[in-house]
């Protein structure tokens, strides 16, 4: 089975535009390779701070509430070993207007040339 490897698409001028990332610091997590955003949803994309050590994933409120929750927590210190770091919720307003809100995480891949990630749900419904 032959991958080939994706560039990430600039972002769309009407969601959200380069000097907005710009004046935030970040730009599109170029590993990003399925998901949302992936396939050019700017606003769903996964996003980096130029320095690759924080990423900014499109905002869902449960996973925010689990990550503040789990911030604050003294009793799950063996979970917090394996999760990355949490650095709260900024929002990116753009030049048209429109407010994007994120979950800030530590890049817990920053450093790797090529990282392979999976990406696993548990639970029950």
């Amino acid at each position: 089975m032959s991958l080939q490897r994706r560039k990430a698409s600039p972002p769309p001028s009407n969601v959200v535009d380069q000097k907005t990332l710009d004046e935030h610091g970040v730009h599109v997590f170029k590993h990003q390779v399925a998901g949302h955003g992936s396939e050019g949803a700017q606003q769903d994309s996964i996003l980096a701070t130029s320095d690759g050590s924080r990423l900014w994933k499109p905002l869902n409120q449960t996973e925010a509430d689990f990550y503040e929750q789990l911030n604050s927590s003294k009793n799950d210190l063996i979970l917090k070993a394996f999760a990355p770091k949490f650095y709260g919720t900024p929002a990116m307003t753009t030049e048209s207007g429109d407010t994007w809100r994120y979950i800030e995480t530590e890049n817990l891949t920053n450093g790797f040339q090529r990282p392979c990630i999976i990406d696993l749900k548990m639970g029950t419904r």
